[in-house]
């Protein structure tokens, strides 16, 4: 984007040297080409994002609703046979099911005296409560895509960790954030440009016919962003007091070194947003690998609270084993002591 911007101020410099040169002016409708090649890659990659968080989305939902159902099924378990309550198996699939939900939602859960569990996604809004699923689900519909209980409630504001909330966050905050400065920009290049030259005359000395760029606001201006079929001669090189002359491509190529977008250059002003997508990038980072530590910290606990120790189980294997082998022993023991008292009657 940087770089198309540069060619397209430097083709303006080219054309006020020579400003009734063809291909000077040919030069200039190619670097402004790039420049709305430039926003539409740009606008284009950002939608990308935004069509991938959206499965995204809808693939951690549906891991909530797995694991909402395998919840359900446990609970059907313990409610069925008071012994199951007791499972090992049981007990392994509800700790491994929790943390699995764990990663993408955050919840509270309660623990019923038959044994069932019940599971609120937020702290409020239940998934799963005895024998009964409360399936979740993502509205797409809009720009800002929000989770539904199953009732069509909006809860996306309860949601409030977990993958879940990091993609809701991403998509709503910031990926429209990006979108709609990069289209603030597109239109201030484009507005700019064809304002300025608006005030020239073309190599006929007359006003400009066409503008130099276009785009379909109400779809977004960066996605939408092309040049018109303006010919080079048309292109308002010079000021009405002056046709022929260049003082029009000299205004055109100032524009570039003006503070025209929030007191930023054009430059600048996407060298902002850029900066700003690395600002979040290395947070991102830092906040992922502190995630990271707090979870192998939150294992250490569990399974210092809860765990088997292996040292001792381990010295448990021993002594099983030993007595194995005694009583190994003393069955051979007793067969040979038989086998003997029949040699003996024999």
């Amino acid at each position: 984007m940087a770089g198309a911007l540069d060619g397209l101020q430097q083709a303006f410099s080219q054309l006020s040297v020579t400003p009734n040169d063809l291909p000077a002016r040919q030069g200039v409708l190619r670097r402004a080409q790039d420049v709305a090649h430039a926003f539409n890659f740009t606008a284009s990659a950002l939608a990308n994002a935004a069509t991938n968080t959206n499965t995204e989305l809808t693939q951690s939902v549906n891991t909530i609703n797995r694991i909402g159902q395998v919840m359900r099924n446990l609970n059907v378990e313990f409610r069925s046979d008071a012994r199951k309550l007791t499972d090992p198996g049981l007990d392994a699939q509800v700790h491994s099911s929790l943390e699995e939900l764990a990663e993408i939602v955050d919840f509270n859960v309660l623990r019923a005296d038959d044994g069932t569990f019940t599971v609120l996604i937020g702290g409020q809004t239940p998934l799963v409560m005895g024998e009964n699923l409360y399936e979740l689900s993502a509205d797409l519909s809009t720009g800002s895509p929000a989770i539904l209980d199953s009732s069509g409630k909006d809860i996306t504001g309860q949601i409030g960790g977990g993958k879940l909330r990091a993609l809701v966050e991403f998509r709503n905050e910031v990926l429209e954030g990006l979108q709609t400065d990069l289209d603030f920009l597109a239109a201030q290049v484009a507005d700019g440009i064809n304002l300025q030259l608006q005030a020239g005359v073309d190599l006929n000395g007359q006003p400009p016919f066409r503008d130099l760029f276009t785009y379909d606001p109400t779809r977004g201006e960066a996605v939408t962003m092309s040049v018109t079929d303006i010919a080079p001669e048309e292109l308002a090189a010079a000021l009405p007091e002056a046709p022929g002359g260049n003082g029009n491509t000299l205004n055109l190529a100032g524009l570039f070194n003006s503070r025209a977008v929030n007191n930023f250059t054009f430059t600048q002003y996407f060298g902002e947003i850029a900066g700003r997508v690395g600002k979040l990038l290395d947070v991102a980072r830092q906040d992922a690998q502190a995630q990271t530590q707090l979870v192998a910290q939150s294992k250490a606990l569990r399974a210092e609270a809860s765990g088997v120790s292996l040292d001792e189980e381990a010295a448990n294997l021993i002594v099983f084993q030993r007595a194995y082998e005694a009583a190994a022993q003393l069955i051979r023991t007793l067969d040979e002591m038989t086998e003997t008292l029949i040699n003996i009657k024999r």
